[in-house]
């Protein structure tokens, strides 16, 4: 059985030689990585990680988003998300699982549902700042131990930005009318007006100097006695005088001040009364109330270490709810402590790009010498030349680099990237009697381009056919060159050489 190609005969197994061949250049010319890549249609992508600035960063959600296909194009080649930022679109009852990978780290991994193949998909993860009230209690967690009031930790820091940060919502330490109450009985008995003995009424009528010493020493012992003990009280009704930096923010002066306003007080209904503390004695940020909370609603859950999939920031707002219940059902407890009457904490959201396109995108950035082989036809209108066609092998070399991982479709190619100067040889022979020989042995010379179309890997061909033209009267030949157009695939030798020959070191 024979095929024609313009009155030129070709053997059948030539024919299935070049199908053979133009399967094989599907194969090994998609690139070095193709053949390690399946599609990802229908397989769970587990192992899209990303990563946040810090690991005190508290993520609230993880959505999956999808661009549309018209957009697709533009979005790889200008190669900015911020342009595209409003085209995703988040996908409706498509859940993503996201853990925190093991290790004091910022690390998460992320289960995804099958995805569909050639679309750009990305990650929006939604996500609290680590100077956030969630954040204040991880490191709270991290840090806690016996003597946590003795010295500044980094949760106490961050406390501090968060109070400065949010005023007039500082979150500072207001006591209770329970604790002013119980302050002023402390002192009820203590006579005040020991501190307003002036030195001169003390040694009035004394003349003899030693007596007179002894009595100036006496007086300053019995003040600095009544002021010891009232900062020794002043500490035990409130706690947060026994940190060491509010220790530094009141003096004698304003303790004797605060008991001389507190120790004639009939009620505490007034919630002026109740801010004299803070505002005369010392301002400091709600230490004491924010680790009681933390360790009477939180510490369980954060043992358990289930804060990761979003249980914690419920159970912190939960928790706020009872908190707040049970302050106000008290009969005269005081004020509602500050940093339970309103916190509003603003999401983040950080956007990580997801590929369902075969092949990766890496580009290389140098210029390429690319084999391929394919089959070209002849054009010619008389019978004084090669007829039909013939198979050949060749290479291209490329005008300017580009990014073969990348689809065709979504490529936004100059000409130069499309085009490439095109040589090649014939692997059978044109030679016919009397009309036409080979340029050299059993081949001819392909010279000419060709133009990427369809795919990155097949090119149209263009160009002449060097060969030997004989003349028929005398013999003799001449170097001759016939037009010719066809239709390559590009072969990666050395990819399909480690393909054949596993072993093979290249």
């Amino acid at each position: 059985m024979c095929f024609k190609w313009k009155g030129r005969d070709f053997k059948k197994e030539r024919f299935l030689l070049f199908f053979f061949l133009l399967q094989l250049g599907f194969v090994f010319s998609q690139g070095e990585e193709s053949v390690e890549i399946e599609p990802n249609f229908g397989i769970r992508l587990t192992d899209r990680e990303f990563e946040l600035p810090s690991r005190y960063n508290y993520v609230t959600d993880v959505q999956l988003q999808i661009l549309s296909k018209e957009k697709s194009k533009s979005y790889y080649n200008t190669n900015n998300e911020s342009t595209f930022k409003n085209d995703f679109e988040t996908i409706p009852n498509v859940t993503v699982t996201w853990n925190k990978k093991e290790g004091n780290n910022a690390d998460y991994e992320t289960v995804i549902p099958p995805l569909k193949p050639n679309r750009f998909y990305r990650i929006a993860v939604s996500y609290y700042s680590s100077e956030s009230i969630v954040a204040l209690f991880l490191r709270m967690h991290d840090e806690k131990n016996e003597d946590w009031y003795t010295t500044e930790k980094e949760w106490m820091k961050l406390l501090k930005r968060i109070s400065n940060r949010n005023e007039p919502f500082s979150i500072t330490y207001d006591p209770t009318i329970a604790e002013l109450r119980g302050f002023k009985n402390r002192i009820q008995e203590i006579d005040l007006k020991t501190l307003d003995i002036k030195e001169a009424d003390y040694i009035k009528g004394i003349k003899d100097v030693k007596e007179i010493d002894k009595k100036k020493e006496e007086l300053k012992k019995k003040k600095e006695a009544l002021i010891k003990e009232l900062d020794t009280l002043a500490k035990i009704e409130f706690p947060v005088l026994n940190f060491i930096e509010n220790q530094r923010k009141y003096t004698e002066k304003d303790l004797i001040a605060f008991c001389r306003w507190i120790q004639p007080k009939t009620a505490f209904d007034q919630e002026e009364d109740m801010e004299y503390f803070s505002s005369n004695l010392v301002n400091s940020p709600d230490y004491i109330n924010i680790y009681n909370f933390y360790e009477k609603y939180l510490i369980g859950i954060l043992n358990d270490n289930d804060f990761e999939k979003g249980e914690f920031l419920d159970v912190i707002v939960n928790s706020i709810n009872v908190e707040k219940l049970r302050s106000y059902n008290k009969k005269k407890s005081g004020l509602l402590p500050n940093y339970l009457v309103a916190w509003v904490e603003e999401d983040i959201t950080k956007t990580f790009p997801v590929s369902t396109y075969s092949n990766s995108f890496e580009t290389s950035y140098k210029l390429s010498l690319v084999p391929d082989f394919g089959y070209v036809g002849y054009i010619n209108d008389n019978e004084n030349g090669p007829q039909g066609g013939n198979v050949f092998m060749g290479v291209n070399i490329a005008l300017s680099p580009t990014n073969k991982n990348a689809p065709l479709q979504i490529s936004d190619l100059s000409f130069k990237q499309r085009f490439a100067i095109h040589t090649g040889v014939t692997l059978g022979s044109i030679a016919e009697d009397n009309v036409s020989d080979n340029f050299f042995g059993n081949h001819s010379l392909l010279l000419g381009g060709s133009y990427k179309v369809f795919t990155q890997a097949t090119r149209i061909n263009f160009g002449g056919l060097f060969y030997n033209k004989i003349d028929g009267i005398n013999g003799s030949k001449s170097i001759a060159i016939q037009p010719y157009i066809g239709l390559s695939i590009d072969i990666e030798i050395r990819q399909w050489l480690k393909t054949v020959f596993p072993n093979l070191n290249l």
